[in-house]
């Protein structure tokens, strides 16, 4: 037939022998015998390689799943938690807690131990408690810190150096090594004392703790010692007296103190709504109250708000119920009313122990 190309480019052969990159020289070659050799074909792909490259290309392109260095985990262990990878980071199992323990291994070994002792079963082994996440739940709640000023602090000043007692203005004084009485310069009766504890770090009664107990006993004692004293000093005609013990919930001066006062409430000082309200409601604890909640709960508690409210609660008349619609009604019927105080913690002069 006619002469065929071939697909190098080459001459016609005519020596009618077919070839696929015959040189100049028509000999039967794939290099083409003296002639500059080509360069080397590249290697046939193999299907797989095809199929891979496809399925590549032909989607778009998504990160592969991180699980090759994730080392398979025991039947018989505790599954690890697989935590999201942050950025750039590898994926890692989350180890157990070392002391935690599957059922699986703890039916095995109560097993091998079975075995071991001849087929009595043996006592499960409990493992240690895990520390507990949660913080411990506090006896009392928190209260935030109390800035004094200078004269809330005088009462402090004077438990901490009796010395700085003014004995011009107070005639009766008590000293010892636990409390020192003194009287209140802003009497809400016409009996009012104070009875101050020296020990440091008693600020009010949620400083106290039940070590405080024969401290509070100590207290009394120096207390009905005034109250005996008063009855004392009474006219014969005058009503009978009738005394209160007891602490502010939220004192106006720092270092614990005990007010002794007595229930007529007409002292010279008794010049508004609030004090009246602050010795005459459940914002005035007794000193009964206070002994029975160390006693019973280890500390006392204090509602600031519950206490603040009581200061707003209506008027009335703390000896006989009756009801006042304004604070100057309320002074002038003290002066009249002839009841006697008999709420909790009353103390009646005449049955106070002589001292």
């Amino acid at each position: 037939g006619g002469a065929a190309f071939a697909p190098g480019g080459a001459a016609p052969n005519n020596s009618g022998s077919s070839s696929r990159g015959v040189g100049s020289s028509g000999s039967n070659s794939q290099g083409g015998g003296s002639a500059k050799k080509g360069k080397k074909p590249p290697p046939a792909a193999s299907a797989a390689s095809v199929n891979l490259m496809r399925s590549l290309f032909s989607r778009p392109h998504q990160a592969e799943p991180c699980t090759s260095a994730i080392p398979p985990v025991p039947s018989s262990s505790t599954p690890a938690v697989l935590l999201a990878p942050e950025a750039g980071q590898p994926c890692s199992p989350t180890p157990p807690h070392p002391l935690a323990r599957s059922h699986s291994d703890s039916a095995a070994a109560a097993a091998a131990a079975a075995n071991a002792s001849g087929g009595a079963p043996a006592p499960a082994a409990t493992a240690p408690p895990l520390p507990s996440q949660q913080p411990p739940i506090p006896s009392q709640p928190p209260r935030p810190h109390r800035v004094w000023n200078h004269y809330q602090q005088a009462l402090y000043y004077m438990a901490q150096d009796p010395s700085k007692i003014d004995r011009r203005e107070q005639k009766d004084v008590h000293v010892d090594d636990l409390c020192i009485r003194i009287r209140d310069i802003y009497p809400k009766g016409h009996y009012h004392a104070l009875v101050v504890a020296r020990e440091s770090g008693l600020d009010s009664v949620e400083d106290l703790q039940p070590k405080h107990l024969p401290l509070l006993e100590h207290m009394r004692h120096v207390a009905l010692q005034y109250v005996r004293q008063c009855q004392q000093q009474q006219h014969p005609q005058q009503q009978r007296l009738v005394f209160r013990l007891g602490f502010h919930s939220i004192p106006s001066c720092r270092q614990l103190h005990l007010h002794v006062v007595s229930q007529d409430l007409c002292g010279v000082n008794m010049k508004k709504k609030d004090h009246f309200q602050r010795f005459t409601t459940p914002f005035f604890i007794t000193l009964n109250e206070v002994e029975r909640q160390l006693r019973e709960h280890g500390h006392v508690a204090c509602d600031q708000a519950q206490a603040h409210a009581f200061l707003g609660a209506p008027l009335k008349c703390h000896r006989c119920g009756a009801g006042m619609v304004n604070f100057s009604r309320l002074k002038e019927h003290l002066v009249s009313c002839t009841a006697l105080f008999s709420g909790p913690g009353a103390v009646y002069a005449p049955e106070a122990p002589p001292m």
